[in-house]
């Protein structure tokens, strides 16, 4: 089953098949780059949950961390991942977003 819209795009703020890996899906924020915040992604697997680019706007670490609460509630590993730097995303996750309330463990199960 192809990821996202009829394009092969994926589609944003909704979960969807992670391309190639038939056991993950995947939840986009896709939004326009600027200088605060960028895509931003949930890959949820059978073992932990992986947060790519958490993103800047309080807007956003609000809709990644509606996503995020229900996995943690039932004990599934969170992993941030930071492709780069903003210095907005990095401050949020370091300690001021919804985002940062949960505990982000260094790979899946530990």
């Amino acid at each position: 089953m192809p990821a996202g819209n009829s394009s092969g795009l994926l589609a944003s703020r909704t979960w969807q098949p992670f391309p190639g890996m038939p056991e993950a899906e995947i939840f986009p924020e896709i939004r326009k780059a600027d200088v605060i915040s960028s895509n931003s992604y949930l890959v949820r697997t059978g073992d932990c949950l992986i947060l790519i680019d958490p993103g800047g706007l309080a807007s956003q670490a609000e809709l990644l961390a509606a996503e995020i609460a229900p996995c943690l509630a039932v004990g599934v590993p969170l992993v941030v991942l930071l492709t780069h730097a903003h210095c907005r995303p990095l401050y949020r996750t370091a300690g001021t977003s919804p985002v940062s309330r949960y505990r982000a463990r260094n790979h899946c199960g530990t």
